[in-house]
């Protein structure tokens, strides 16, 4: 199996069912062996009513009897991984309407079969309304290079000076729009949405870097981030919770730089339980 695609969802959103439609079309095209899982974090069962109505031996919806997201964040990928779900070489997890080109899977999959360093591959995005205006392409289309040194991204992420203080904390990645490697769930654990919440996708991504994994940077937009009245981030509020819990991230890897000598990781250790 190359890849694993979780789609999270938790509440009623007709913008799943053309999510999966294109979506399936886009990763069928490729030719690829894939299992595409319909993630219901212990949600709204109205869901099932978007299922597709066409046969796909590769296409799954599961319901789960845990809500693994605790209600505030995509839980469907720390379920997967519990329950053995995840079979895929590689592991992508996004939210209910986000919609991919093919493009997104070739282009992030041929990176990391190429370079085994690299822990994951992200791409730029098209933001978007509901209606598929365009908000902003907001990340550069330039750094492929930098983000491969898993070390400097350490620093531009945190801007640590000489005594090992932090002094930033700069989310680089959108999550739906992260491939990443099945086999870190073993490296370096799971996702912790009970210390990070909806913060829990950035945790993540750092603690690939701080354990010694570059990223491979696709800086055209191969996918579509949906900025619907459905979103958790308009629902809940996610500046709000970036306030909350980006802190204790800043705390937990602030202390282990410090532990560490004032430097990452050169091989991957679990640092998921590490939290003070």
């Amino acid at each position: 199996m190359i890849i694993t695609l979780i789609h999270n969802c938790h509440s009623y959103n007709p913008l799943i069912k053309n999510a999966v439609a294109v979506n399936l079309s886009a990763i069928e095209s490729l030719g690829i062996d894939y299992t595409y899982i319909l993630w219901n974090d212990n949600g709204d069962k109205k869901i099932e009513e978007l299922l597709p109505k066409e046969n796909n031996h590769n296409f799954f919806y599961y319901y789960s009897k845990k809500n693994y997201g605790l209600g505030n964040c995509t839980g469907g990928w720390i379920g997967a991984y519990l329950e053995g779900m995840v079979t895929g070489k590689y592991c992508h997890t996004f939210g209910h309407d986000d919609f991919f080109t093919p493009l997104f899977w070739k282009q992030s999959i041929a990176m990391l079969e190429q370079n085994d360093k690299l822990g994951a591959a992200f791409s730029n995005c098209y933001e978007v309304e509901e209606d598929f205006s365009l908000i902003k392409i907001p990340l550069p289309f330039n750094y492929q290079e930098f983000y491969t040194r898993p070390s400097i991204v350490f620093n531009a992420v945190f801007s640590p000076d000489n005594l090992g203080n932090f002094h930033s904390s700069n989310n680089f990645a959108y999550h739906p729009g992260v491939v990443h490697r099945s086999d870190l769930y073993d490296k370096i654990g799971v996702p912790d949405a009970k210390s990070f919440d909806g913060s829990l996708d950035f945790e993540y991504w750092v603690r690939m870097i701080f354990n010694g994994y570059g990223f491979f940077y696709i800086p055209i937009p191969t996918w579509f981030y949906t900025k619907s009245q459905y979103s958790l981030s308009k629902i809940i509020g996610g500046d709000d919770r970036r306030n909350i819990y980006n802190p204790r991230i800043v705390k937990k890897y602030e202390e282990l730089y410090k532990r560490n000598g004032l430097k990452i990781n050169t091989e991957p250790m679990l640092t998921e339980d590490k939290f003070w």
